[in-house]
C-alpha cells in the first residue's frame, strides 16, 4: 500500500529496515491470509497513544465460568506521511486454563490496509498470528487475527497458552484520524468470549471532491443565489 512513502519518511530511524513491509499483506473486505508471515522489526513512526485493558474469557456453555484472564495493549503510531498504524499485543495469564485463539477487532471502515506481525526473537511475544480474516458487507470494518491452528479433526490446537504473550500484530492504514473504540474482543473457542475494553480504531476521513466537482458545486451555489435575488425583486 503506502510502503514507499512510509519508508522514505522514516529512512533515518535506527529500527527501520529496507524490507520492513516485505511480509505485510493487504487485507481487503472478505479477505483471508494464510499463512500470515512475520516481518522484521521496524519503526511504525511516533507513538501517539496507548492503552492496556484486562480481559476475562468466559465459557458461555459452562455457567459463564472464567477460563482465561490477561491483558491486551493497544497502541497508535503516526508515520512521517501522517498515516496511522495500530498495534496490539496479548498476554494470557499463567493462571488461565484456556488458550487465546483469536483477537477480534472492529471499526476499521471498508478501506484495504496491510496486516502482519513482528517476528523478533529479542522481543517478548513468542506466539505468532497464523492467519488474518476480514468480514464483508456491513461487517467489512471487522477482522480477526487467529493464533491457533486446527488438527485433522478440526479441533483447535496451539494458540496463546497460559503464561504466553502474542507477537506484536499490526494494521498499517492510510487513515489519519482515530478514536477510542470498544468494538473488540478475544476468543478461546466458539463459546468462550472475552472483552478487553478500550481499544483504538480509525475515523474514516470524508472523501474530498475533485477540483472540477468543487467548481461545479460553487457555480451551482452562485446560480441558486442569483435566482433568489431575482425572485426577491
Amino acid at each position: 500500500m503506502k510502503s514507499t512513502s512510509l519508508l522514505s519518511a522514516l529512512s533515518g530511524t535506527a529500527l527501520l529496515l529496507s524490507s520492513a513491509f516485505s511480509s505485510a499483506a493487504p487485507l481487503a473486505p472478505n479477505g483471508y491470509i494464510e499463512p500470515l508471515i512475520g516481518t522484521s522489526p521496524f519503526s511504525f513512526g511516533s507513538l501517539i497513544d496507548t492503552t492496556t485493558g484486562s480481559f476475562s474469557v468466559r465459557d458461555v456453555q459452562n455457567s459463564n465460568a472464567i477460563v482465561a484472564t490477561g491483558s491486551v495493549t493497544s497502541e497508535v503510531w503516526r508515520a512521517g506521511d501522517n498515516t496511522l498504524t495500530f498495534t496490539w499485543q496479548v498476554v494470557n495469564d499463567i493462571s488461565s486454563s484456556a488458550s487465546i485463539h483469536a483477537l477480534r477487532l472492529g471499526g476499521f471502515g471498508d478501506e484495504t490496509f496491510d496486516v502482519g506481525y513482528i517476528d523478533d526473537s529479542n522481543a517478548p511475544g513468542e506466539v505468532p498470528a497464523m492467519t488474518a480474516y476480514r468480514f464483508d458487507g456491513f461487517s467489512a470494518g471487522s477482522f480477526n487475527f487467529q493464533f491457533n491452528e486446527y488438527n485433522e479433526e478440526f479441533e483447535p490446537i496451539l494458540g496463546i497458552g497460559s503464561g504466553e504473550t502474542s507477537a506484536l500484530v499490526f494494521a498499517d492504514t492510510d487513515y489519519v484520524d482515530y478514536e477510542q473504540s470498544y468494538r473488540s474482543d478475544l476468543s478461546s473457542g466458539q463459546f468462550q468470549l472475552g472483552d478487553f475494553g478500550a481499544n483504538f480504531a480509525p475515523v474514516p476521513s470524508p472523501v474530498p471532491l475533485p477540483a472540477a466537482a468543487w467548481l461545479f458545486v460553487s457555480a451551482l451555489g452562485g446560480l441558486v443565489a442569483a435566482k433568489k435575488r431575482a425572485a426577491a425583486r
